[in-house]
């Protein structure tokens, strides 16, 4: 196969995969943190890509090998030697340069400590930008939702809270009726018991007649 056919193939398997391992340089790993959502400024954030490197051989898997065997058309034993070349390469010229540049993503450099690092690019291409939006309430709108085991949609629900609310209302009234009805069992057990069998006969006592003092005397 091409040599310079691999450095291609391995970026693309980095853009789709997010991971790639080259001999003699490192493994390289990029990861998307989640988008958030700022309610108050009304904007929806792209997450920030995360780049991971840890030099040295690292023990490449096989899902990569695959695919660069089956892009190349080559066989196996072929496109390893190619890849094992490549990174050699690589090593000595970033040992000699310092610094490489890797397809546009960022770059491989030799610290004072004579460790191979990467370092993403100062001014990235923005893929994702943040997007702006307006709170939209519709109040017609039926939406499913999950009620226990059950599927229902919001006007189910609204419909199901307002005849709980009318059935709350109705008990009330009943039970308002009774304690009435209580009140006026009391009152009229009370009446009976003090010998009134009139209802509008206010009287509880019966009177008691007392006859007056004389307050003159005959001569």
């Amino acid at each position: 196969m091409q040599t310079q056919q691999l450095p291609i193939l391995l970026y693309r398997y980095f853009a789709q995969r997010g991971r790639v391992t080259i001999p003699s340089i490192g493994d390289l790993v990029c990861s998307k943190s989640p988008s958030t959502n700022d309610f108050v400024v009304k904007e929806l954030k792209p997450g920030n890509l995360l780049y991971q490197f840890s030099s040295g051989d690292q023990k490449m898997g096989n899902e990569q090998m695959d695919y660069l065997v089956q892009q190349s058309g080559g066989r196996e034993e072929d496109v390893k030697h190619s890849l094992v070349m490549l990174g050699e390469e690589l090593h000595e010229k970033l040992f000699q340069e310092k610094k490489l540049e890797w397809m546009g993503v960022g770059s491989f450099f030799v610290s004072e400590n004579g460790e191979i690092q990467f370092q993403t690019k100062t001014n990235p291409v923005e893929l994702y930008k943040t997007v702006h939006y307006q709170h939209v309430i519709r109040q017609n709108a039926v939406h499913e939702m999950r009620v226990g085991e059950d599927q229902r949609s919001t006007s189910e629900m609204e419909a199901y809270f307002e005849d709980q609310k009318s059935a709350a209302g109705r008990n009330q009234w009943m039970k308002g009726a009774m304690i009435l009805l209580g009140i006026l069992a009391i009152a009229l057990v009370v009446r009976f018991s003090k010998g009134s069998f009139n209802l509008l006969d206010g009287r509880y006592n019966k009177i008691e007649l007392r006859t007056p003092q004389t307050t003159y005397k005959v001569l």
